[in-house]
């Protein structure tokens, strides 16, 4: 990676996007301690990371990355998720507080009692995540940790992320899918390309130049787009519609259940 400059402060829902190639897992591992930069330095709290302990870093920043079979440890949920606040050493109670805090958090209360390899991706997923919550870190960093998921997934991660941001955690998302709902709290994005940042700014103006940074724009960006275009205005808030009486016979055959919005425009 080449050198460049960009700041994360505290409380801040973060996004670097890329295509494969971008140099978005390197600086991920550089960012987390998991790899010395060759030239630079990666600060936190104005201290070098290739300063600090292992230990210490880890107090401060929890990962979670694409595969969670990478980094479950234990067979059973619940051991899992205790696995680093057992490691800091800290007494008894604490790790249970911890780990039930997590557990609550993450949705995982009926999971906690169950074995690892009996849960859904989604779920390991989330072991994951609940794994580094309980570690009591400062910063989160996600690497593609929806990449495997399907819809029902995503949104689940996207709704614990949404819920510990919002109790002051920073968190710094590596993505390469870009969906309009998991960005919606996201406040600002770098997006590299070949190792170097090609834009960065604030998500509302990453929507208007996404399609000319090499994205597409997910369907309900791209609905809106299209009646932009033909200067057709929604009113705000919820909107009642009357389903014309051909439609609502139609809906039922199967010659045209798959029939297009274009079709009626």
């Amino acid at each position: 990676l080449p050198i460049f400059d960009f700041k994360i402060s505290d409380g801040d829902f973060f996004a670097i996007a890329g295509h494969t190639g971008s140099g978005k897992s390197t600086l991920t591992k550089i960012l987390g301690g998991l790899l010395e930069p060759d030239e630079g330095t990666c600060l936190i709290e104005g201290n070098d990371i290739s300063g600090l302990e292992f230990r210490e870093l880890r107090k401060k920043i929890g990962m979670v990355f694409q595969d969670p079979e990478n980094q479950i440890v234990a067979a059973m949920v619940e051991d899992d998720i205790a696995f680093a606040p057992e490691n800091q050493g800290l007494p008894s109670k604490e790790i249970q507080m911890r780990v039930d805090k997590a557990i609550e958090e993450s949705d995982l209360l009926h999971k906690k009692d169950s074995p690892v390899s009996a849960l859904s991706g989604g779920e390991k997923q989330r072991v994951a995540l609940a794994g580094a919550l309980a570690a009591d870190v400062e910063c989160l960093i996600l690497d593609e940790p929806t990449a495997m998921l399907d819809p029902e997934g995503r949104l689940k991660i996207e709704k614990v992320l949404r819920k510990v941001h919002g109790e002051g955690m920073t968190i710094l998302q590596i993505t390469h899918q870009i969906e309009a709902e998991n960005f919606g709290d996201i406040g600002r994005v770098i997006v590299l390309s070949k190792g170097g940042i090609i834009w960065q700014g604030v998500t509302e103006e990453f929507w208007d130049v996404a399609e000319q940074l090499g994205f597409e724009l997910p369907d309900e960006l791209k609905i809106k787009k299209f009646f932009d275009g033909k200067k057709i205005k929604f009113p705000d808030g919820p909107a009642n519609f009357t389903v014309p009486p051909v439609l609502e016979e139609a809906k039922n055959k199967p010659e045209i259940r798959n029939i297009r919005c274009r079709d009626f425009l």
